[in-house]
């Protein structure tokens, strides 16, 4: 079974990411927030991330960062933890830019997002 990690801060975002996903087939963790991320995915096994970027704590692009320094740090072959954002800020073209170059692999909007719209991502990812 393929886990997962879930960073954000509502509740109810987690609830149900953690509902889709398990019933999607995937093991699900879940974090509140950037800092808890980082000790998670940095002490854990995750097939992948899904890493809301607007948090209390330590914020998204803050924890990616850290968690790419992490990984630059590991021995090889460590391998790469896809990191997805997942945000309710309307994406433009100079986000996506942005967040793929703060060490992001792919985005999801949180607005018309659809468990397909996150199955086919993660697929993308997850080998």
């Amino acid at each position: 079974m393929k886990r997962l990690l879930i960073v954000d801060d509502d509740a109810t975002n987690r609830q149900l990411f953690s509902f889709l996903l398990t019933k999607a087939g995937y093991e699900v963790q879940i974090a509140a927030n950037g800092s808890e991320a980082v000790q998670q995915a940095t002490t854990g096994t995750f097939a992948a991330v899904l890493m809301d970027l607007k948090m209390p704590v330590m914020d998204g692009l803050t924890a990616t960062a850290q968690i790419r320094e992490w990984e630059k740090q590991q021995p090889e072959p460590q391998g790469h933890l896809p990191i997805i954002a997942v945000s309710a800020v309307l994406f433009r073209p100079e986000n996506r830019i942005e967040l793929l170059a703060a060490g992001f692999d792919d985005l999801i909007p949180k607005t018309g997002m659809t468990i397909q719209t996150i199955t086919d991502t993660l697929a993308k990812w997850i080998k």
